[in-house]
């Protein structure tokens, strides 16, 4: 007798995230239907790119995974002898990897995460000339937080958020089938909602289980209705392996 195939985990993120989550899953054989939730746009002018890139920079601060592929790759390209010097401070794990791809010398905090693993990564002492390009929603709180400690820091809005204009069937029936579904932020919890409607969201809040990276989205789809939400742990260096999938499961059945 044939076992029934496992019900596919659902992604509902921001373009360009949870792509290791993505990768461990698949390894594990899982199926994966993905809803890019948000989109995000490049809106500095080319002039200004050009000024930012000639400045002299002690570090740059990309606090969102976005910041590599709509800033630091487009903007200033593979490290040179002229910026070599210039460090790249992050948070997350993917952040780092694709820094160093471009040949940047890399610092992220082992045992924080977030504005505040950010903000423990950047010594003190020597005040540095810092660089912060991030989306039109983060908010300027982090370059506050930098200025206080002694730098001097440029607070660049570089990308604008935009929410995805439309959900493919596909993968609309994918999500409502899903066993589980991964949100990575209270933004990306939004969008889904709109997308799905109020009738096949109840559907989902009822069947499925949610897990929400972080306790702020946790808590949006709790408010929601949702029946069986949790915190997502993500494993040791805030980065997901084969290994660390089976927290997500959490011990739920595999076939429907």
């Amino acid at each position: 007798m044939t076992a029934a195939r496992p019900r596919p985990v659902g992604l509902v993120a921001a373009v360009g995230t949870f792509t290791d989550l993505e990768d461990a899953l698949r390894q594990s054989g899982r199926t994966v239907v993905r809803f890019d939730a948000i989109l995000f746009e490049p809106v500095l002018p080319a002039d200004r790119c050009r000024r930012l890139r000639r400045a002299p920079w002690d570090g740059i601060v990309l606090s969102s995974p976005r910041g590599v592929p709509l800033f630091l790759r487009p903007v200033f390209g593979r490290a040179s002898p002229k910026t070599r010097r210039m460090v790249a401070y992050v948070a997350g794990e993917s952040t780092a990897v694709e820094a160093e791809r471009l040949g940047y010398t890399v610092v992220r905090p082992s045992d924080a995460t977030g504005s505040g693993g950010i903000l423990r990564a950047v010594p003190g002492g020597t005040p540095l000339r810092l660089l912060h390009p991030r989306s039109d929603v983060a908010g300027p709180g982090l370059a506050r937080a930098l200025r206080s400690a002694g730098h001097t820091v440029v607070d660049v809005v570089a990308f604008r958020t935009m929410t995805a204009p439309s959900m493919p069937g596909r993968v609309r029936a994918g999500l409502l089938r899903a066993e589980v579904v991964v949100v990575s932020s209270p933004s990306a919890f939004r969008s889904l909602r709109s997308h799905l409607g109020p009738r096949a969201f109840r559907t989902l809040a009822r069947t499925v289980a949610f897990r929400g990276l972080g306790p702020s989205t946790e808590g949006a789809v709790r408010r929601a209705g949702v029946r069986d939400v949790a915190v997502l742990d993500p494993g040791p260096g805030q980065r997901f392996t084969p290994a660390t999938v089976g927290s997500l499961l959490d011990g739920r059945a595999t076939s429907d």
